[in-house]
């Protein structure tokens, strides 16, 4: 029996040139070449499919089979490695077993998707009890295959089954890979999880951080609120004390003048005490001219003596010596006035002395109590002051405390980011 095996592949030509030399080898008879020809044009025509669009209607007629079995490429070049023998029965068995492997493939691709391993194992199982039927019911020759420094010659089931072997093997190579993405997905998804929790944890810190600035801006106004009352109540001492100045220039300008003013009172009675000693002075000059004047008239005119009824006592004087008792009488009058003036005028002084002291004694009563007025105010300032300066350390207490808190923000912010490095760098590493 002749076997004419012609191969039409689409991947490479040089399979194409052996099979020809395989078939020169099995056949010598001249039919051959017409079958060689024959199968030439086949080729050209499943390449005239790829290039116009016309003659891919007729090559869908003649290769009806391999339109509807192009699932995957493994089924077209099974399907296409079917060719007619010699006897016509097992042209069509070889055909329906080709179809029926064609069938079985693309059930099995249709469940290695979806299914378990155990059952992927079953189906094998079947195919090779199928296989290994028709190789017990049909036997068919060997297919060599061209290994690399091997020749080796499978039959046709095995082949099959290898094949399918090495389909599954790639359908589970591609679920494994499908589950390592999947599962690189589910650890990126977890990272970016990750990323955004942390990103919400920055966001909240930011806004902490945002609220203590607020607050520190709102402590460092209070601050210049009360740095603003502490200068406004330093003015008011200012102001306060140049009062005090001022009452104190007043009191001392009276002091002076009230002083100035007794002075001008001592002067004067200086000279009303003066002037009486002065006129009594000239009194007693002018007594001495005339008893002068007397003892001389006296001398030079004897005169007679004129009698005085004094104490009822007939006296007989001369009339100097009588005109100079007269000036002695008159002189003590006026030493009398003089001496109830100089009285007079000690009375003033002491009334005036009198007055002086009530006065300074108000004086320094008003003193007191302005000293007092400001005793009081410094000490209510400097209480003042001193809640101020309470009311300073706690606010910078505060200040302090919020620093260590933006501080231990800081910190954590800090963590946080290397953190995220120490994430980038593992996701930059895998």
């Amino acid at each position: 029996m002749t076997t004419i095996t012609t191969t039409s592949t689409t991947t490479t030509t040089t399979t194409t040139t052996t099979t020809t030399t395989t078939s020169t080898t099995t056949s010598t008879t001249t039919t051959t070449t017409t079958t060689s020809t024959t199968t030439s044009t086949t080729t050209t025509t499943s390449t005239t499919t790829t290039t116009t669009s016309t003659t891919t209607t007729t090559a869908a007629t003649t290769t009806t089979t391999t339109t509807t079995t192009t699932t995957a490429t493994t089924s077209t070049a099974t399907s296409t490695n079917t060719v007619t023998t010699a006897t016509p029965a097992t042209a069509a068995t070889a055909s329906t077993a080709a179809t029926t492997t064609t069938t079985t493939i693309t059930t099995t691709t249709a469940t290695v998707g979806d299914a378990a391993p155990a059952t992927t194992l079953l189906l094998l199982l079947l195919l090779l009890l199928i296989l290994l039927l028709l190789q017990l019911l049909l036997p068919l020759p060997p297919v060599p295959l061209p290994l690399p420094l091997l020749p080796v010659s499978l039959t046709l089931p095995l082949l099959l089954l290898l094949l399918l072997l090495l389909l599954l093997l790639l359908l589970q190579l591609l679920l494994l890979l499908l589950l390592l993405l999947l599962l690189l997905l589910l650890l990126l998804q977890l990272l970016l999880l990750l990323l955004l929790l942390l990103q919400l944890l920055l966001l909240l810190l930011l806004q902490q951080l945002l609220l203590l600035l607020l607050l520190l801006i709102l402590l460092l106004l209070l601050l210049r609120l009360l740095l603003l009352l502490l200068l406004l109540l330093l003015l008011l001492l200012l102001l306060l004390l140049l009062l005090l100045l001022l009452l104190l220039l007043i009191i001392i300008i009276i002091i002076i003048i009230i002083i100035i003013l007794l002075l001008l009172l001592l002067l004067l009675l200086l000279l009303l005490l003066l002037l009486p000693l002065l006129l009594l002075l000239l009194l007693l000059l002018l007594l001495l001219l005339l008893l002068l004047i007397l003892l001389l008239l006296q001398l030079l005119l004897p005169l007679p003596p004129v009698s005085l009824p004094l104490l009822l006592l007939p006296v007989s004087l001369p009339l100097p010596l009588l005109l100079l008792l007269l000036l002695l009488l008159l002189l003590l009058l006026l030493l009398i006035l003089l001496l109830l003036l100089l009285l007079l005028l000690l009375l003033l002084l002491l009334l005036l002395l009198l007055l002086l002291q009530l006065f300074l004694l108000l004086l320094l009563l008003l003193l007191l109590l302005l000293l007092l007025l400001l005793l009081l105010l410094l000490l209510l300032l400097l209480l003042l002051l001193l809640l101020l300066l309470l009311i300073l350390q706690l606010l910078l207490v505060l200040l302090l405390l919020l620093l260590l808190l933006l501080l231990l923000m800081m910190l954590l912010l800090m963590l946080l980011l290397l953190l995220l490095l120490l994430l980038l760098l593992l996701l930059q590493n895998y």
